[in-house]
């Protein structure tokens, strides 16, 4: 099997990606279906060095392809700060809305372009829909109390060239087990933003009933 780089993955280079799950990006995990995107971005010595060690070199290559998707863009987490993001990043978090409407929650992330959208659960498959067509008016419907496990923790990401954005439902980072936030990552040409929603707007409907 290919790749879409064209490179040629051996059984035994994919059996060391299945078997070395669950694994993480360490910034951009909500953007991308990790296991896949590792596996799109393998180049033959990749390929080579996971038949020579197997899994115990995928978090180097997941760091490589991290590091190559960051490009040289400055990370700033404010998330456990007082200050506040820039405004054109503040300006994007302020616009985000969201509520609850027929026993699920609706989001609306004011956005207006092509994305490819991500969404992710503690305990359920990653989906991803490419290309998706948004505008202002674009809502976003999860969490109905009719699906398996919709009270735990969730990621939605809308990912572009020019811009990305992603939503996490995760641990607060001071108080009680079971306390959560919601954080917010923008991901512009020069900078990656990561911040706590409430600093900008209201988020008790995005974490209602969450358990964390």
């Amino acid at each position: 099997m290919r790749n879409q780089k064209g490179t040629e993955i051996t059984p035994m280079a994919y059996r060391a990606i299945y078997f070395a799950q669950p694994f993480n990006l360490r910034n951009l995990n909500e953007f991308y279906r990790v296991p896949e995107l590792i596996f799109s971005e393998l180049e033959a010595q990749d390929v080579e060095l996971l038949e020579r060690r197997g899994k115990s070199v995928i978090q180097q290559i997941i760091n490589k392809v991290e590091n190559s998707l960051l490009k040289d863009r400055n990370i700033l987490d404010l998330s456990e700060e007082t200050e506040l993001l820039p405004e054109e990043a503040a300006k994007i978090a302020k616009a985000i809305q969201g509520h609850w409407q027929n026993n699920e929650l609706v989001i609306k992330p004011n956005l207006t372009g092509a994305f490819d959208f991500v969404q992710k659960s503690n305990r359920t498959t990653a989906i991803e829909i490419k290309s998706i067509k948004c505008t202002q008016a674009s809502d976003f419907t999860l969490r109905s109390s009719f699906n398996l496990y919709w009270e735990e923790r969730y990621s939605l990401a809308w990912r572009s060239e020019q811009f990305s954005l992603a939503l996490l439902a995760t641990s607060a980072a001071r108080g009680g087990k079971g306390q959560a936030r919601l954080l917010i990552k923008i991901l512009l040409e020069n900078s990656l933003y990561i911040d706590d929603l409430s600093k900008y707007i209201e988020t008790e409907a995005f974490l209602s009933n969450i358990n964390i």
